[in-house]
């Protein structure tokens, strides 16, 4: 496992490379000091987390949206609505190669389909957990 204080580091610095866009964890990203709360998912968190193994796969699932972020390029759109998401945060979708970045996250095992105001998943044990399985390419 990447420790967190490096993988910070290295997460600002994949962060810079994709450009205006921060990645805080795998739901969360941030854009001109805004944050932003991403539709459609919910990712295992990394510091308000249950148990270790929701940070362990928070951290992968961070660094595998920096890494679409910087392979495909990303936009972030605003619906047409002011709601604030969680943690009084705006809500946004992110597009990762110009598609909606939510079905590639579940997809390879970093999210589940979350709708605001659903109950929050949980990511520990004994819950079955998706399987982590990056895919290539955009």
């Amino acid at each position: 496992m990447i420790g967190l204080k490096n993988w910070t580091i290295a997460l600002v610095w994949s962060a810079v490379l994709a450009g205006a866009i921060f990645v805080i964890d795998g739901d969360t990203i941030e854009q001109d000091g805004v944050q932003y709360r991403v539709l459609g998912y919910d990712a295992p968190e990394i510091k308000r987390v249950q148990c270790p193994e929701e940070r362990e796969l928070g951290i992968k699932c961070a660094d595998r949206l920096i890494g679409l972020i910087r392979e495909c390029g990303a936009t972030i759109e605003l619906p047409g609505t002011k709601s604030k998401c969680g943690f009084n945060r705006p809500c946004a979708i992110l597009k990762v190669g110009g598609k909606d970045v939510k079905d590639r996250m579940i997809d390879e095992g970093c999210a589940v389909p979350y709708k605001r105001g659903d109950p929050k998943p949980s990511w520990c044990p004994p819950t079955v957990v998706p399987t982590y399985k990056p895919q290539p390419g955009c």
